[in-house]
């Protein structure tokens, strides 16, 4: 199979032809393909031609392709692919082309902005853009006038940009992605965010990173938080299905005074003191049914100025369906908190500005990284579905020892925001088409399978 970059252009010809570079041109050829759309047509070999593909408007109407330089070019026995088109669904969208889908709208133009840089034609949808009856979809495409909105076939891939656990839990959408597998055998990644528990237990399976994990109890009982405060002093109480910091507590016992004390974020941050460890624990999970969350060891964390520091480290699949390191970053406690979130006064730094020895930098970050990637591989074979991304929380303790906290399937973008890690930003975008691209490319490979 031919997997070949090129650029379109099309012809006013009403007949259905292609024209295409003596590379690609070979006698049985005959069908073009444009998403789960196809057409016959007649292909000729255009000798002059180096890098173009020239197609008539005809066609391209047929197969509702919209013009897009740098599109990638498969080529079978019969069959030319173009694209690949790169279906990236969310939710939330506003209705207008000014901002699409609010104030996400900018993250998805670089997104698709990225495109200039990888080839394949992405575009933004939501589950109501999708017209079944004839298979298309109403999708918007960011170009040099801004946002449009257009009509194309059902993608070959899909990039799951889904914002929140609840709209995915929405029955509608679970429907949906079932049909778009089974009917159209269109390949989805992300499918899921993670719940903490879930990783937890299948990571610990795995005696290559377990020893990574702080010591984690589902659902504590009131007996197993006493053991925990005994023997590490300290516990996070954490929302099993929770982000953004949101709903974390921490909870600690003070032996020389002899009392337990939680601390929680609303308004400002909350301490309260008692000497029975049931009345504090009643206290948390009045409105917090106790199922719902984990019960995991405070680890003695690296400090800078007195303040705890952890790490932000981002892995991705890329165009060689291969994990790669894209991005880390150091996120620093506020004031007042429990966690080092954004959203609870934490602030994101480089590593050069954390760590002044350059050995001690060196040595933290390839730490993190091996650890990064070797969880990255022991998740992407144990979880059901497949991955493209993977934003882990990570931990340095004072004896230099990794910790992973958290792994994110849909990890935020905040830490993007800071200037040094701009080149990361563009990076971890360009590795997300890259693996919808290996995606769509296997699609291929396994349709042609399908039909000898």
């Amino acid at each position: 199979m031919t997997n070949l970059l090129f650029q379109l252009k099309v012809l006013p010809e009403q007949e259905d032809v292609l024209y295409v570079p003596s590379s690609l041109y070979h006698h049985q050829l005959n069908t073009i393909y444009f998403g789960t759309f196809s057409s016959i047509c007649q292909v000729y070999e255009d000798p002059e031609a180096v890098n173009e593909i020239k197609i008539s408007q005809n066609l391209l109407d047929l197969l509702h392709l919209p013009i897009h330089n740098d599109v990638h070019i498969y080529t079978d026995e019969h069959s030319i692919y173009i694209g690949p088109l790169i279906g990236i669904l969310s939710a939330g969208f506003t209705g207008s082309l000014l901002r699409p889908i609010g104030k996400r709208s900018l993250l998805f133009a670089k997104l698709l902005s990225t495109a200039s840089i990888t080839g394949g034609i992405p575009f933004l949808f939501g589950i109501h853009h999708i017209q079944w009856d004839s298979g298309t979809i109403l999708g918007y495409f960011y170009t040099s006038n801004g946002w449009e909105q257009r009509e194309v076939p059902l993608p070959n891939v899909i990039y799951n940009r889904l914002p929140n656990r609840k709209t995915e839990s929405l029955d509608a959408f679970q429907t949906i992605k079932e049909k778009l597998a089974d009917e159209y055998q269109i390949p989805l990644f992300n499918p899921n965010f993670f719940n903490k528990w879930t990783v937890h237990t299948l990571l610990q399976k795995d005696a290559t990173v377990r020893d990574f994990l702080p010591y984690t109890i589902d659902a504590p009982s009131l007996e197993q938080l006493s053991e925990m405060l005994e023997q590490y002093e300290s516990v996070y109480l954490k929302p099993k299905n929770g982000s953004l910091g949101r709903g974390i507590y921490t909870l600690s016992y003070c032996s020389t005074q002899h009392v337990y004390q939680i601390c929680f974020k609303e308004e400002k941050l909350i301490k309260k003191t008692h000497a029975s460890l049931a009345v504090l624990v009643d206290e948390i999970f009045k409105t917090n049914e106790r199922e719902h969350y984990i019960a995991q060891q405070a680890i003695p964390l690296f400090k800078k100025d007195n303040r705890i520091v952890d790490f932000r480290v981002h892995t991705n699949k890329n165009l060689h369906n291969e994990w790669e390191l894209s991005a880390i970053a150091a996120k620093i406690s506020g004031g007042e908190t429990v966690t080092t979130h954004m959203t609870n006064g934490g602030e994101i730094e480089s590593l050069q500005r954390v760590f002044t020895n350059p050995e001690t930098r060196k040595k933290t970050e390839k730490l993190l990284e091996s650890t990064a990637l070797l969880i990255s591989l022991a998740l992407d074979h144990q979880v059901e579905g497949l991955i493209g991304e993977i934003g882990f929380d990570f931990g340095v303790d004072t004896r230099g020892n990794v910790w992973m906290f958290e792994a994110n399937s849909k990890p935020g973008r905040s830490i993007f925001l800071h200037p040094s890690l701009r080149k990361e930003d563009q990076y971890t975008r360009k590795l997300s088409l890259e693996y919808a691209i290996f995606l769509s490319k296997q699609a291929i490979l396994s349709l042609e399978a399908s039909y000898p």
